[in-house]
């Protein structure tokens, strides 16, 4: 259990302050960095010796004070450094898996060109008709499944996008350079997998995943809109600000 920390009216700290000093020495101090998942609420309890409640009031005000992100169901992480650019650039999986020392490949299973419908059509701000892109790959690391993607992209603005090998090298390394990106809207939540998901991922049905869903514009325009199913256990939250971004 952690020591008990005084206060300048020589009070006992609070037990939820104690802890959110204690999470952020480790995240000031370079132990945490920015992506890496926290020890779980059990963790915590055990070790600080407290209940729930007060460890998750812990969490709770960090995540409101931005230092932490908390994804239901998989866990909470230490946020990114707010900064004036306001774009969340989230690694290509290729680079990820490197990061990590895997070894990146992955498998196209369809790459086509579609008529949106309307509910692809709100996808992208578009209306029903318009010519699109639509690919589905899996990415692994060596031989393991590690991600699941599907992507819409704006054929007006990138018209070369079926020409490409997807299976030597990833959309969103090739959009990266192709569109520069403007604007990010990005939302993260865990799911559970879909029949198809569990057999493309090789999952158990009681397998929580991670899913990002983005998309991004090039001025008023919606280049791409893409969906990443990860096995939770697999995949760590990770990224950075600056002023362009993965798409």
């Amino acid at each position: 259990m952690a020591s008990s920390v005084q206060t300048s009216a020589n009070r006992p700290m609070p037990a939820y302050e104690r802890i959110k000093v204690d999470i952020l020495h480790h995240i000031d101090g370079g132990t945490w960095r920015p992506g890496d998942r926290i020890p779980s609420e059990n963790d915590l309890v055990r070790q600080f010796g407290v209940s729930r409640m007060t460890v998750n009031r812990a969490l709770r005000e960090l995540t409101n004070d931005g230092r932490l992100l908390r994804v239901p169901g998989t866990g909470t992480f230490v946020a990114e450094p707010d900064t004036d650019s306001g774009l969340l650039d989230i690694r290509s999986v290729d680079d990820y898996i490197a990061a990590h020392g895997g070894k990146h490949r992955s498998e196209v299973m369809s790459l086509e060109e579609v008529v949106a419908d309307d509910a692809v059509a709100a996808l992208l701000d578009t209306v029903a008709g318009v010519r699109l892109f639509h690919i589905v790959m899996r990415h692994f690391d060596d031989e393991t499944p590690f991600q699941l993607e599907d992507r819409y992209v704006n054929a007006d603005l990138v018209p070369d996008f079926l020409d490409q090998d997807f299976n030597s090298g990833t959309p969103s390394s090739y959009l990266t350079d192709a569109v520069p990106v403007t604007e990010i809207e990005h939302v993260i939540e865990s799911v559970a997998p879909d029949v198809d998901e569990r057999k493309f991922l090789k999952l158990d049905e009681s397998d929580p995943c991670l899913v990002l869903r983005r998309r991004t514009w090039w001025n008023d325009d919606v280049v791409t809109n893409v969906r990443f199913v990860s096995p939770g256990h697999l995949f760590r939250l990770s990224g950075r600000f600056k002023p362009f971004s993965r798409q």
